[in-house]
């Protein structure tokens, strides 16, 4: 099983100054079936202090297909972030979501753990 393979992708590329298309896909339950009810917005945050983040929402554009238009509005190193909020949930999307965590940490617990080799 796995988790949330939620993918960001920004389109032009190479990213310019002015406003790009940011598109968030793959907003799955732990079965891979596609989340209702989701608000979707993206984060541009420059890498220098004191500079102010743009935001944009994300409507869905498609099913499971979320598009903003972010505006970078000046040139430098930009991280985006993706926040998705999750509509209202109930005790068999918790109990989902849980069992889907739990069984992640248990897979990776698993997998033995690589040592450094001293030089």
């Amino acid at each position: 099983m796995a988790g949330m393979p939620i993918k960001t992708a920004v389109t032009p590329q190479p990213v310019h100054v002015g406003v790009a298309t940011v598109t968030v896909t793959g907003v799955t339950d732990g079965l891979g079936e596609l989340l209702a009810g989701v608000h979707v917005q993206v984060e541009g945050d420059m890498a220098h202090p004191g500079m102010a983040p743009v935001f944009a929402d994300a409507p869905e554009t498609q099913p499971g297909v979320y598009t903003a238009h972010l505006n970078f509005n000046m040139p430098g190193d930009w991280v985006v972030l993706t926040h998705i909020r999750l509509a209202k949930a109930n005790k068999d999307v918790l109990t989902g979501a849980l069992r889907t965590a739990w069984t992640l940490r248990v897979e990776k617990n698993k997998k033995p753990i690589k040592k450094k080799r001293a030089i």
